[in-house]
């Protein structure tokens, strides 16, 4: 008996207009200010984070933490419209507490 060749939909699915994949659905204005605003405050805590944690670590004054903390936010600005322009790439630069670790930094 030959296998068949194409595939029937099943009862009741067949008339149903063909809707393209979740992620390239358009989401209304609010909900993208609330997703916008929701990045930020992250984006913002992830910079923020490595430069505090680091600079209490090594028991650095306030005023140099501050530095760090400026320094981070401008190198991260700088990365973000380097990105957009799309110059090169440069999906690497920015302060990502996630890929500093010791088996990646350690010699071989």
């Amino acid at each position: 008996m030959p296998l068949p060749t194409t595939r029937t939909p099943p009862p009741g699915q067949g008339d149903q207009p063909a809707r393209g994949h979740p992620v390239d659905e358009v989401l209304a204005p609010q909900r993208l200010a609330v997703l916008g605003l929701q990045h930020l405050f992250i984006m913002y805590a992830g910079a923020v984070a490595v430069p505090l944690i680091v600079g209490g670590a090594l028991k650095l004054p306030a005023t140099t933490i501050g530095l760090l903390v400026s320094a981070d936010l401008l190198v991260s600005g700088i990365a973000t419209i380097i990105q957009s322009v799309g110059i090169g790439k440069s999906s690497g630069y920015g302060c990502r507490s996630s890929r500093a670790r010791p088996s990646r930094c350690s010699p071989r």
